[in-house]
């Protein structure tokens, strides 16, 4: 007795399947199952998190996939270890060999050479059998069944007999009834799975339509769709009374099934040594040659931290992991490719240092080597690289070649359906209409954490629409449902692994949309299954400090950043001036506020800036600044003050934690790591016995405890409550040391080389015109400018231009990289004389109309003679007459002599008729029609001081949100900037609103303008109109915008208006006549009257417009020197 699912589809299965392996698995323990399979289509994806969570409700996992044989179906389980690895190659090989219309597929040959091992089961309605029998030919079924019996062996293969209630499936059972009769070839009875529970249906029905592309009115509405649920064995029993046996061979065929994984087993590539030496050996000497080119002197401090580390590292089989990592950094170093000074914990360990994958003295900054490798704890190393991010694919190549490609592959990632995303899906199917789905997605907040559940518990409008409309309820229902599931794959953007064998002998392999060999498991479950997995990360700012440090060398300027002395007031006090556009994990605007406030005057305050500076913590940095300041640090035993000194009396770092372990209850380092994140993941019945053994010690553990070391108990449990306090958003000093450095480089190099540094910075952005604009804007705060491009200064990227900066030509719409090369080429043999010189020279170079319409336009042909106007008037003109002429050339009617000698066709000569130049507001347009962004000036440089007086933030803010000082719907927000675009629209409900374009110096933002405000505001709605704009941010899945709630006009600021009366007879006799020129509703002016003799003050108005006009009527009743106008803030 007993039943199992063996034909189960999860949301691994992309978009056909709405089944969370948490919610099947559960169920399947709720109905007594004692086994239970996953046979996903053509993947493996989910079969790690699918056996974990078996182990979990104590069912034993049925590994399987229903894999496709060139165009029919066939499910496949593991019965064995033997199974388990054919099952996985056979899924590699259906990607990386077999891939064709949209699935992976594999030859009946390469099933025949891999079908140990397993059991094969003939699936529905797609499988080989079944088509036949339905297409009516039965020989061919019979043949088929027979082969795949003989294939797998008579007791492996099995007959798959399901009822799903359409009208064929009666017939169909019979037929395989009887060829089973005739055969000897056994049945089982399965119910294919694609949602949990029955009333599921309906949101499965939507997923489909997602997948493919379909509106729900398209599909039938037949019986079939509601019977793809996991039935209990009762419904099983009923279902097939006439094959009971069919029904029990599930639980016949789960016996037979017993496959293993095996996690936290190291699976390493052995490094290749060439000279003879043992790993450990060739290790030591790279450590020992490395140790003497980064300390002067070796201590015995040094020596024995060497020592210690390569015993652990050797101890715990991680040798080859070090060297495998060294070889692929000291490739990138030679090959002069930027390479990060660290990342995370690993440069806490001097073997690092040592080895140059680090560029940090771990004894210096006193780091902990067990934040990184622990003895106590068996984990794999963690080594993350940053490359600079124009040669990282360099560095991923190199290994690929020296280790093959079979053994290094990418990671898999996925991506969901995310709140927003599954809002605008289920519309598009459920065909409710587009609007709809807008007007819901700008009422979910800006939290990625927060589900549709939590903002309708938070949203009161949107609860109040899903309680009141039908349609809306319905729409969200649905969309809850499918909300989180999976909806595509991607890559993992750094990791790499890099095997020891064949990767497909390891774990299954996919393809990537864009061919990439991936492995089917997520980056945890690499870890997991013991794998080297190294995280290849792109930084753009090491490619910033490579192009400024080439750009100083083609200057003659030699700068050596390992050289550089971190003690330089002109670099600190750049930073504490906030002056941090480009500098790394400084520049976003909390940082840069935060800086000004804590004016950092050495590297270790950057350091504590960095950890500090992030949801958590940053509720101590009054504290931090305050004892920075004042020096009054006070410490509650003496004992914390050499570990919390350099932080003032605060427990920043994640080391200082361990370290408290250590020196007050005698915790070895290993185990006060442990206990760090214990406390971080706030496990609470492990933190109470952790509480004993810190106070009190425990003998077992070789922990003495604070009351053996002299701390009275309650002190002891006082300092671990502030610890687990701290615990949970202390940051890892090793982390924050080495992106420190990196901050500093930066800082050092804009400091003394603004120009170079400035020009490779926006060759790092090039390609977004927000940032762009953003670096420019800054540089000009600076007081550099940034020259409009040039064909007499041409680049391919931005370019040092004596003080300033030259813009790129790359950057010009419509001017590809094979004509600027050709610009390039050109100008590098003679720089170009004229107008007609250029063209002359270049239109034989593929320059074609449109490109030589946009040089203009940018400005690139300024300087040549004739102004852009009369570029623009003549280009096309002047084109066709060299055209013309160089044709006639070719064809030998006239020489070039006889050309430049009074030929009739246009020379260089011929003048172009005297226009003037367009107007600055012409000229600027065409910049920002062909650059994207204002160069030269912008529209707004007139209004800069009231814009800065007045704004929260810029668009930029909004785009560049670094998660550091992440910006709240509740917050209120101010911008400033012109209208570019006005759309006045009328929505679904009959409400008018507007949708807003608004460009400030940093790019654009939209904002949206609902009914409410729009009533007020309406009449400021329109193009170029500049105005401040006060509102909330709402976040999209791939934009933001802003909720207007008041829009101010440039020219209608808020004032205060204060009028003055001798006193109240006088107020009382003057107020009538005041009154009429006070109460014009509609603006945002205030009015104040003030008693001189009384001293007293009176509100009269607020949100009225004083005119010019009312001024000087209110100053002739008054007095000129009774009427003052003062202007106010924004909000």
């Amino acid at each position: 007795m007993g039943y199992a699912h063996l034909h189960v589809h999860t949301e691994y299965s992309i978009l056909r399947s709405s089944v969370r392996i948490e919610g099947l698995v559960k169920k399947a323990a709720e109905l007594g199952m004692k086994s239970l399979a996953i046979t996903d289509y053509g993947v493996m994806y989910g079969v790690i998190a699918f056996y974990k969570a078996c182990k979990k409700y104590d069912i034993k996992p049925i590994i399987g996939c229903e894999i496709y044989v060139d165009d029919d179906n066939l499910i496949l389980l593991a019965k064995d270890e033997e199974g388990y690895t054919n099952l996985k190659k056979m899924v590699s090989l259906s990607f990386v060999r077999g891939f064709r219309n949209g699935k992976p597929r594999i030859s009946k040959d390469v099933l025949a050479q891999y079908s140990g091992g397993l059991i094969a089961i003939s699936s529905d309605y797609n499988g080989e059998v079944c088509r036949k029998l339905m297409m009516n030919d039965r020989d061919g079924a019979l043949k088929c069944a027979l082969e795949y019996s003989k294939m797998f062996g008579k007791d492996n293969y099995y007959l798959e007999i399901f009822d799903h209630n359409r009208p064929e499936d009666k017939a169909l059972i019979r037929q395989i009834m009887k060829l089973s009769g005739e055969t000897g070839i056994p049945m089982v009875a399965l119910n294919e799975i694609h949602y949990l529970n029955r009333e599921d249906a309906t949101a499965y029905n939507v997923l489909e339509c997602i997948q493919t592309h379909k509106k729900i009115g398209d599909i039938p509405r037949t019986p079939d769709r509601l019977e793809h649920f996991v039935k209990s064995e009762e419904q099983m029993r009923q279902a097939f009374p006439y094959a009971l046996e069919a029904v029990e061979n599930t639980c016949a065929i789960a016996d037979r099934c017993h496959v293993e994984i095996e996690f936290n087993k190291p699976k390493l590539p052995k490094y290749p040594i060439d000279n003879g030496m043992s790993s450990r050996e060739y290790l030591e000497k790279l450590c020992a040659e490395g140790i003497k080119k980064r300390y002067k002197k070796v201590t015995k401090e040094v020596s024995e931290r060497l020592e210690y580390e390569l015993s652990v590292i050797d101890k715990m089989g991680f040798v080859d992991y070090f060297l495998v990592v060294w070889d692929f950094v000291n490739y990138a170093r030679k090959k002069g490719i930027v390479v990060g000074d660290g990342r995370g914990s690993a440069a806490g360990s001097i073997v690092s240092y040592a080895l140059g994958i680090t560029n940090i003295d771990p004894i210096r900054y006193n780091l902990i080597f067990e934040r990184f490798l622990n003895p106590e704890r068996v984990s794999m190393p963690d080594i993350d690289i940053d490359f600079a991010h124009n040669r990282r694919d360099e560095v991923v190549r190199y290994v690929i070649d020296k280790y093959g490609a079979a053994n290094v592959v990418q990671i898999v990632a996925f991506g969901t359906l995310a709140s927003r995303a599954v809002i605008r899906d289920v519309v598009r199917v459920m065909d409710i209409g587009y609007e709809v789905g807008d007007e819901i997605s700008h009422m979910l907040s800006d939290s990625y954490d927060l589900s549709l559940a939590d903002s309708l518990k938070t949203n009161d409008e949107l609860r109040g629409l899903y309680e009141t409309d039908v349609t809306i309820r319905n729409l969200i229902n649905i969309s809850m449902e499918l909300e989180g599931l999976i909806r595509h794959t991607t890559i993992h953007p750094a990791g790499v692994v890099i095997c020891d064998e064949d990767a497909a002998d390891i774990y299954p392999l996919a393809l990537s949309n864009d061919g990439n060999v991936v492995i089917q498991c997520e980056k945890k479950e690499v870890e997991e299954l013991g794998l080297l997995k190294i995280d290849f990360l792109s930084l753009r700012n090491l490619t910033i400090i490579d192009d400024t440090l080439k750009a100083l060398e083609e200057e003659g300027i030699h700068v050596d950043l390992s050289t550089i002395d971190y003690h330089e007031k002109g670099v600190y006090a750049m930073i504490s001036a906030g002056d941090t556009d480009g500098v790394f994990q400084l520049e976003s605007r909390g940082m840069k506020m935060f800086m000004k406030n804590l004016k950092p005057s050495d590297f270790d305050q950057i350091v504590a800036g960095l950890a500090l500076f992030r949801p958590g913590p940053m509720a101590f940095i009054p504290k931090y600044i305050e004892a920075r300041n004042s020096g009054m640090v006070s410490y509650e035993h003496p004992m914390l003050e050499p570990i919390l000194k350099d932080t003032y009396g605060c427990i920043v770092y994640q080391e200082q934690v361990m370290q408290i372990f250590r020196d007050f209850a005698g915790y070895s380092m290993g185990r006060s790591d442990m206990v760090r994140r214990i406390m971080a993941a706030k496990k609470t019945k492990e933190l109470e016995s952790e509480r004993q053994n810190f106070v009190y010690g425990n003998a077992t553990l070789g922990i003495k405890g604070c009351v053996v070391n002299g701390i009275d108990a309650k002190l002891a449990n006082h300092i671990f409550d502030e610890m687990l306090d701290f615990a949970s958003y202390a940051f890892n000093k090793s982390h924050a040391v080495a992106y420190s450095v990196i901050s500093y480089k930066t800082a050092y190099l804009k400091y003394h080389y603004p120009v170079q540094f400035m020009s490779a910075l926006l060759t790092s952005v090039m390609s977004s015109t927000t940032k762009v604009s953003e670096y420019i804007s800054a540089f000009r705060r600076r007081g550099g400018k940034v020259l409009p491009p040039s064909v007499n200064e041409p680049a391919r990227r931005f370019l040092p231009s004596g003080d300033n900066v030259r813009y790129a030509l790359t950057a010009i719409k419509n001017v590809g990289d094979s004509v600027v090369d050709a610009i390039i080429a050109e100008y590098r043999q003679r720089p170009y004389k004229d107008f007609y010189d250029f063209l002359d020279r270049n239109i034989s170079h593929g320059l074609n109309k449109k490109c030589v319409e946009c040089l203009i336009k940018a400005g690139a042909l300024d300087g040549l003679g004739v102004n852009r106007k009369q570029m623009i008037h003549n280009y096309e003109r002047v084109m066709e007459d060299i055209q013309r002429r160089k044709k006639t050339e070719i064809t030998g009617q006239i020489s070039l002599f006889d050309f430049e000698n009074g030929g009739e066709s246009v020379s260089r000569q011929a003048a172009f008729a005297k226009v003037e130049e367009f107007s600055s507001d012409e000229l600027l347009a065409m910049e920002s029609e062909v650059l994207g962004i204002y160069v030269s000036a912008h529209p707004l440089d007139e209004f800069l001081p009231l814009i800065e007086k007045n704004v929260t933030h810029y668009s930029s803010d909004f785009y560049n949100d670094d998660g550091q000082n992440p910006i709240s719907e509740k917050d209120k927000v101010i911008i400033g900037g012109f209208i570019s675009k006005a759309l006045h629209k009328v929505t679904r409900k009959g409400d008018d609103m507007a949708i807003i374009t608004l460009e400030d110096y940093y790019g654009q933002i939209e904002v949206l303008v609902f009914q409410k405000t729009y009533k007020k505001v309406s009449q400021y709605i329109a193009e170029n109109k500049k105005i401040f704009v006060v509102g909330n941010l709402k976040r999209d899945d791939t934009r933001s915008s802003i909720i207007a709630m008041d829009i101010i006009p440039f020219d209608s600021m808020p004032r205060i208006i204060s009028i003055g009366f001798d006193d109240m007879q006088a107020f009382e006799k003057l107020y009538p006549e005041v009154e009429k020129h006070i109460y014009t509703q509609g603006g945002h002016d205030s009015v104040v009257a003030y008693l001189v003799k009384e001293r007293a003050k009176k509100p009269l108005a607020k949100r009225v417009i004083i005119s010019d006009e009312d001024m000087e009527s209110l100053k002739k009743i008054l007095g000129d020197e009774r009427v003052v106008s003062a202007q106010t803030n924004c909000g």
